[in-house]
């Protein structure tokens, strides 16, 4: 299957501020009326592209008759929280209304991303407070939930880093502390946070809203991720599961951090199949 690729749709940031983001779109050559996974990248909120690891981690979803969104969300060098949430509340109104435009159907979009970016899918799918969003509502809401390897709490996650020995170098951490030459990396809770860190909403995914109205959550983590401890993303499911909410936990065996055995095989049927599951 053909995959077309469209890069750079400028989205404006929320209301009430000048500029713009871009995302870009992934899809079947041909298509029409196709669920449309909306994607965050990683990167600790302070790094990250929107087409990193594209060929791997958005190309699959395009090949199984999806519509990729992937959204340049900003960075912590540039603003803290909560405008990263306000973003991605900017993309999925572009989304909404656009969808028919790149193959979608507005009715059928799905929120994921990896890392940081599956903490703000979660967070914003978690997320009632809409005067941060200085949006109406949208008028269809997310169907599903799909957050890889996660960051349940970004001060927890912080404290697991600075106590954690310099890690292994054939590790996800250990190729990073390779690169940066110094272990262990900046506190990027903290950064993502900055001074205001009582603002609304919280940026502990269980300190948001859950319920029955809340979409379903296919959980994905690593048994052996050396970045982000499996334990955050086992809590949510537990809190989730304690509301009433639809949440399934997928725990890839002796995986790390980021590696391709989340977009491919049994990872990626379970994840397609989640998506037609809730789009029936």
């Amino acid at each position: 299957m053909t995959v077309r690729l469209q890069h750079d749709y400028a989205i404006p940031y929320t209301a009430g501020r000048s500029g713009t983001r871009t995302l870009d779109v992934h899809r079947p050559e041909g298509a029409s009326c196709l669920p449309v996974i909306v994607w965050l990248h990683g990167g600790g909120w302070a790094a990250g592209h929107s087409r990193d690891a594209e060929e791997i981690r958005l190309w699959p979803w395009a090949e199984r008759h999806h519509v990729v969104v992937s959204v340049n969300y900003r960075l912590t060098g540039e603003a803290t929280h909560p405008t990263q949430l306000q973003d991605v509340r900017a993309a999925l109104t572009w989304v909404s209304r656009h969808a028919r435009e790149i193959g979608g159907l507005e009715s059928h979009i799905f929120l994921a991303g990896a890392s940081a970016g599956g903490h703000l899918a979660a967070a914003t799918a978690l997320t009632a407070q809409q005067r941060l969003f200085d949006q109406p509502p949208l008028p269809y809401g997310i169907r599903g939930v799909l957050p890889y390897y996660l960051v349940l709490d970004p001060l927890r996650w912080d404290r697991e880093v600075a106590s954690s020995p310099q890690p292994a170098p054939d590790t996800f951490s250990g190729r990073l502390a390779l690169r940066r030459g110094s272990w262990p990396p900046p506190p990027r809770g903290r950064e993502l946070l900055g001074p205001k860190q009582g603002a609304l909403p919280s940026a502990v995914l269980t300190d948001l809203d859950a319920g029955p109205s809340t979409p379903p959550f296919l959980i994905l983590h690593g048994s052996n991720d050396s970045c982000v401890d499996v334990g955050h993303s086992r809590d949510l499911y537990e809190w989730l599961r304690r509301r009433g909410v639809d949440a399934t936990l997928l725990l890839i065996g002796d995986a790390d951090h980021g590696v391709a055995r989340f977009h491919t095989g049994p990872a990626l049927a379970l994840a397609t199949a989640f998506v037609s599951e809730h789009v029936a």
